[in-house]
């Protein structure tokens, strides 16, 4: 089914309340060209590749901290 098609997904990976491994995707496209997204540096995620395009992706990452003031 195409909810299982991961070319070009975000995803994060979770565990639920009962202790099982969820999953939780984004499909990207053109239209997310220049969102950002913030999440805590724990949760895990990763990024599957295009297939259809040569073109390069660029992926900008880091952390960020909040010091209370």
């Amino acid at each position: 089914s195409e909810s299982n098609i991961k070319a070009g997904k975000f995803e994060f990976e979770y565990i639920d309340t009962l202790g099982g491994v969820k999953n939780f995707g984004f499909n990207l496209s053109t239209e997310y060209e220049g969102f950002m997204v913030f999440f805590p540096a724990k949760l895990r995620h990763c990024v599957y590749p295009f297939y259809e395009t040569d073109e390069p992706r660029i992926s900008i990452s880091g952390n960020l901290s909040y010091l209370p003031g």
